[in-house]
């Protein structure tokens, strides 16, 4: 099954344009650098492995599950940016209720809401 993957590299099905007329160095090194790239991955030796397949299924998978990871990364910091109006709007509260200072150090008032947690609005109401 593996000489079938790659023996399909060498067909003249993929065959190119004839970049070698093309003068634009920039372009040039690209090709160059791809064709040593094409080279080391047909010499490599996990090609000849039988569970080749199965191996790069796993990696793919792995790959998958990062790229994952990094996109709700992603999408999480968006939301706190999201939240920030709010978080702002918060603390304009907590600071005209005297729990937190103006440089939004947790005052005394605050640190004794924080230990009474259980009915806040009720608690908060009653230090006012």
């Amino acid at each position: 099954m593996l000489p079938l993957f790659s023996s399909t590299y060498t067909s003249t099905t993929f065959d190119e344009i004839d970049w070698s007329r093309l003068k634009e160095m920039t372009v040039r090194d690209i090709l160059d650098r791809r064709r040593t790239f094409a080279s080391d991955a047909q010499s490599a030796h996990c090609l000849t492995c039988p569970n080749f397949v199965k191996h790069f299924g796993m990696r793919h998978d792995e790959w998958l599950i990062k790229e994952n990871i990094n996109e709700l990364r992603q999408l999480m910091s968006d939301q706190n940016l999201q939240l920030l109006p709010d978080y702002g709007q918060r603390m304009n509260v907590l600071k005209e209720l005297g729990f937190v200072d103006e440089n939004e150090r947790v005052e005394l008032k605050g640190k004794v809401a924080c230990e009474v947690n259980p009915e806040p609005l009720t608690y908060l109401h009653a230090l006012r």
